[in-house]
Formats: structure tokens, C-alpha cells, sequence
């Protein structure tokens, strides 16, 4: 096959938890507004928020974690979505993440709902 000159050059290995310098990365809400604010060194535990009036929202890691689920962040022209759904402003498909589309459905993931056809999420 095409592929089999590769074979020999494919290198295979595992990272492990302890292979990241991660840093915690705290989600802070004031009214309808929110904050993304990362630890200010690797490994860190704490944040600050500039502003007293903002609560924690939510805590997370800027690497994977055992039992975590990543939060995306999407923006489509005016319209923002922060959530565990990466399709989450993009069209209907009629089905839920991470299960994608039923049969027969697409998921149009590049595209915006209610968009035109040059608005791409970001």
C-alpha cells in the first residue's frame, strides 16, 4: 500500500499526567459577562480576578484531566457560546454531541447557525 514506506518512521508513545505543566484556569461571571483567567505561572492552583464584583463560576485545567470534559469557547459574528458542545452555535443536525448526527444527517460544524454562508465559527 501507499502508507507502508512510513511504517518503520512511526513513533508510538503515551503521555502521561505527569508529563504536562498544566495551570488552573478559573471562569469568572459579573452580570452577562465572564472572564477566562489562567493561573499566572505552570503548575499553579490559584487565580485573581481584577474584579471584586465577579464570582467563580467554574474551575478547570489547561491540560486533560482524569474524568474532565473540555469547555469550548465559539463566537459566531455577534453571538458567543462557552459550553461542553464545540457545535454548539453551528446549524441543527438533529442530534447531540459527542453522538453527532442520526443517519442520513450532517454536521455542518464550519458553518453558523442562522449565518450567512461566509460566517464561520472561531
Amino acid at each position: 500500500s501507499i502508507g507502508d514506506e512510513l511504517v518503520e518512521n512511526v513513533y508510538v508513545d503515551k503521555i502521561q499526567e505527569v508529563d504536562y505543566d498544566g495551570r488552573r484556569i478559573d471562569l469568572y461571571t459579573s452580570g452577562g459577562n465572564f472572564v477566562a483567567v489562567p493561573s499566572s505561572y505552570a503548575k499553579g492552583r490559584s487565580t485573581e480576578c481584577a474584579s471584586s464584583s465577579a464570582s467563580l463560576a467554574c474551575s478547570g485545567s489547561s491540560v486533560p484531566r482524569p474524568n474532565a470534559a473540555a469547555l469550548f469557547y465559539v463566537t459566531c459574528g455577534e453571538r458567543t457560546h462557552v459550553g461542553f458542545d464545540p457545535y454548539g452555535l453551528a446549524p441543527d443536525f438533529e442530534g447531540d454531541f459527542p453522538g453527532h448526527a442520526p443517519p442520513g444527517g450532517t454536521v455542518r460544524a464550519y458553518a453558523c447557525r442562522d449565518g450567512d454562508a461566509s460566517s464561520r465559527p472561531t
